[in-house]
């Protein structure tokens, strides 16, 4: 009996999104050239991350109570034109296997909002393609 209770009872505090997957993942930040410096800005415009990429950065998804995250990364190097770039969540489908869960209200509710396991990355990695920069062209003398 007393087996039965707990398995109800962790059945009723699951939630679908938060089995399957994490509140953060290891992002892989590919880029064409090496040494590039590597700026990550969250929504609130916090610094997460600065370095050199190539790089692998955890990234949280939770942007706060039923928000997901979104980043900006910037990339400079001297010679090549600055890059911005936005990467932000989408909903996962597992957050709505809450609703055939026994304890999914709870789940729906409270448990993958707060964690933020309702969130997937809209992609798997970041990709960087830094552009040369274009040598000024001399102005060219005017015919009279």
């Amino acid at each position: 009996m007393k087996k039965a209770l707990a398995l109800i009872l962790c059945a009723a505090l699951t939630s679908c999104a938060s089995i399957i997957n994490s509140s953060a993942e290891d992002i892989p930040i590919g880029t064409n050239v090496n040494d590039v410096k590597i700026t990550i800005t969250d929504s609130d415009n916090e610094l997460v991350y600065t370095g050199n990429g190539p790089a692998t950065v955890e990234l949280s998804k939770r942007g706060g109570y039923f928000c997901g995250e979104e980043y900006t990364i910037t990339a400079e190097k001297e010679g090549y034109t600055p890059l911005t770039k936005t990467f932000d969540t989408t909903i996962s489908g597992w957050y709505f296997g809450n609703l055939i869960l026994p304890g999914g209200l709870l789940g729906l509710l409270v448990v993958d909002p707060l964690t933020g396991c309702m969130w997937n990355f809209k992609n798997e990695e970041i990709l960087l393609n830094m552009l040369p920069l274009q040598p000024a062209q001399p102005a060219q003398p005017t015919k009279k």
